[in-house]
């Protein structure tokens, strides 16, 4: 999480990677992305409430 200066709720961000998987996901090879904004403050009955949108892209051995 990266703490606000200017009073905004927290965000966050990340990147990663599809390296392996089963089933039919074994050799799948890829990249993820995500960034989070919080709701509400972390607070009472809030212990994270956030907003994520996600972005992946992969492939798969053919069969």
């Amino acid at each position: 999480m990266i703490k606000s200066e200017n009073g905004k709720l927290p965000t966050s961000e990340g990147k990663g990677k599809y390296i392996d998987g089963t089933g039919r996901f074994k050799g799948i090879q890829g990249s993820m992305s995500f960034k989070a904004t919080m709701l509400k403050p972390f607070a009472g009955e809030s212990k994270g409430d956030a907003l994520v949108e996600a972005t992946g892209t992969y492939t798969l051995p053919p069969k």
